[in-house]
């Protein structure tokens, strides 16, 4: 692959598989990128590889919305990435695919190297929070890592002093870092509608990272069992993760526990 001198000029893409199935939806497929210039990683959870040609083109839309139209795609040989209704959607955006030889992954090295540090990136993120024993929230610490890694500095600063990362280097707009919070840390979401003038205001959640499509926080309601998003969350920043007894079994089934010891939350 032959260096790149704009973001959108050329882009990796491949897709991995996860042994363990999204706790919401079932999904155990990733659809990646790579953008060669910035270095700016965009995934896509898929049930399945028939589903590849719609996320190809929601990525081709979403570059568009930030101004940079994909000139060329790198993959390898899969079926799905390069034909079928995969070669209509890069035909009706324009955009150029290459392949690498067979049997030669690492011509699609650049984007083979996003999955292994993807992996090492959930797999610190769900043994902070102590819930190594859901891996079926892994989907949500990918994501949220990838986010994270958008505004990550590339080395030293240039000559001037400044620093450059993935999304600068990729849109021209420098990303707000401060937005982020750990992942899985322990956090309150507000409660719109509380049964009572008494009754408690906030929600007990886990911090699942920030939302792609709102100004909020994904965060997990461990009472009502599912996903809020607000923009009104409290995080507990003395607790960054769950309690977890180190006799629990490993099960990517098990259900994140909310610790006992947070000041006035009763123990389970």
């Amino acid at each position: 692959v032959p260096r790149t001198k704009s973001a959108g000029e050329c882009q990796g893409m491949d897709i991995w598989f996860n042994q363990d199935a999204h706790i919401h939806g079932g999904q155990r497929l990733v659809l990646g990128f790579h953008d060669n210039f910035s270095k700016l990683d965009r995934s896509y959870l898929l049930r399945n590889k028939a589903e590849a040609a719609q996320a190809i083109e929601m990525h081709l839309i979403w570059c568009r919305s930030l101004g940079v139209d994909v000139k060329r795609v790198h993959t390898d040989n899969a079926p799905d990435l390069i034909k079928g209704e995969a070669a209509k959607v890069f035909t009706k955006y324009s955009v150029q695919t290459t392949t690498c030889c067979p049997n030669e992954p690492r011509q699609n090295g650049a984007m083979e190297r996003r999955w292994r540090q993807r992996g090492r990136d959930s797999r610190a993120a769900l043994a902070r929070a102590n819930m190594s024993h859901c891996r079926s929230f892994w989907w949500y610490a990918y994501r949220d890592a990838e986010m994270k890694s958008w505004c990550v500095p590339h080395g030293k600063p240039g000559a001037d002093g400044s620093y450059t990362c993935p999304y600068l280097d990729f849109t021209g707009i420098r990303p707000r870092a401060t937005v982020h919070r750990p992942w899985g840390m322990r956090a309150y979401a507000k409660e719109y509608h509380p049964v009572s003038k008494v009754a408690t205001q906030g929600r007990r959640c886990i911090n699942l990272g920030r939302s792609l499509t709102q100004a909020g926080y994904w965060c997990y309601d461990v009472d009502a069992k599912k996903v809020i998003t607000s923009p009104h969350v409290h995080f507990l920043y003395e607790f960054p993760g769950l309690s977890r007894s180190d006799d629990e079994p490993e099960d990517s089934d098990r259900m994140p526990r909310y610790a006992s010891q947070v000041p006035g939350v009763p123990r389970e």
